[in-house]
């Protein structure tokens, strides 16, 4: 993004990035992508999936290194009620442990999952909220 790196830790731990934990410099942006993952998944399992996204959680430890965090959790997690599509398109890109490969709010905004008929927002205009084939409202 185009703001300035960020240094200091801010916000609740629970909801705070791997890059915010350690003693680096981060995108403001790109963090607040994974904490964007962590409320959407305390709403679906009703808990945080890491009290600390560090070595000192042996959650996190647990999914560090593996492609998605999601695959983790499904098997241990009470998700019967849960909609395994929005975890895997929507949840898992945003709580990419590395940055580059996080999911932007472009590209969360764009997914097919949004829209009833399955096609991608190609738009990023503010006037143009609604899908041209399925009318399916743009989250707000």
């Amino acid at each position: 993004s185009s703001l300035p790196l960020c240094e200091d830790v801010s916000g609740s731990i629970s909801y705070c990035a791997p890059e915010v934990i350690a003693p680096s410099s981060y995108d403001p942006i790109v963090a607040d992508m994974w904490s964007l993952g962590i409320v959407f998944f305390a709403c679906v399992y009703g808990v945080y999936p890491f009290y600390v996204a560090s070595a000192k959680d042996w959650r996190f430890v647990m999914v560090v290194g593996k492609d998605s965090i999601i695959d983790t959790f499904l098997p241990i997690a009470d998700a019967k009620m849960a909609d395994v599509d929005f975890l895997k398109q929507v949840v898992d890109p945003l709580l990419r442990i590395d940055v580059q490969k996080r999911a932007t709010s472009e590209e969360v905004v764009s997914d097919p999952y949004w829209h009833k008929c399955g096609a991608a927002r190609t738009t990023k205009t503010l006037d143009d909220s609604n899908c041209a084939q399925c009318g399916n409202t743009r989250p707000s």
